[in-house]
C-alpha cells in the first residue's frame, strides 16, 4: 500500500479535531470528498512530490438560524414485542 493510500484514510483523525474545535468556537464545518484532486492541487499550487490533497473542509458561519430538527417519537418508530 502506498503512503498516500494509508494517509488518506487517517486524515479523519485530524479532520474530526478541526471540526470539533470549530464547533466549540461556533463555526460550522462541512467535510468534502469527491472533488477533482488534480485541479485542487493545481489551483493551490501544491508540490505533489511533497504533499497531496486527501480531503477538504469548508469552515464558516451560517447565514441564518438552523432549522429545527424534526424527529419522530420513539413510539412511532420502535415496536416492542
Amino acid at each position: 500500500m502506498s503512503y498516500y493510500a494509508w494517509c488518506s484514510k487517517q486524515y479523519y483523525i485530524g479532520l474530526a479535531n478541526i471540526m470539533a474545535c470549530a464547533a466549540a468556537e461556533g463555526i460550522d464545518s462541512c467535510p468534502m470528498e469527491g472533488f477533482e484532486k488534480d485541479q485542487v492541487e493545481k489551483v493551490l499550487q501544491i508540490d505533489t512530490q511533497q504533499s497531496e490533497v486527501a480531503v477538504m473542509v469548508a469552515l464558516g458561519y451560517r447565514a441564518g438560524d438552523q432549522t429545527p430538527r424534526k424527529r419522530h417519537s420513539l413510539e412511532d418508530i420502535i415496536e416492542y414485542r
